[in-house]
């Protein structure tokens, strides 16, 4: 799935023009007017793994020093 952010909101935002709304118009018409949404047939989540591995647990931190 693409990510976008405010910057490339903006370039899309300043390149819309009646004629460019237009052209998207029939699009935006047919998923609105769309007879019935499909669901997803299945979903098989990956697991992620341990993202956070430290050599110390931070319950083994000794913070009195600080």
């Amino acid at each position: 799935m693409a990510s976008f952010g405010i910057g490339d909101l903006q370039a899309a935002a300043d390149k819309a023009t009646s004629e460019t709304l237009l052209a998207a118009a029939p699009t935006a018409s047919a998923i609105a007017s769309a007879s019935q949404a499909v669901s997803p047939q299945c979903f098989n989540p990956l697991a992620s793994g341990d993202l956070y591995v430290t050599a110390v647990p931070w319950t083994d931190v000794d913070f009195s020093g600080e």
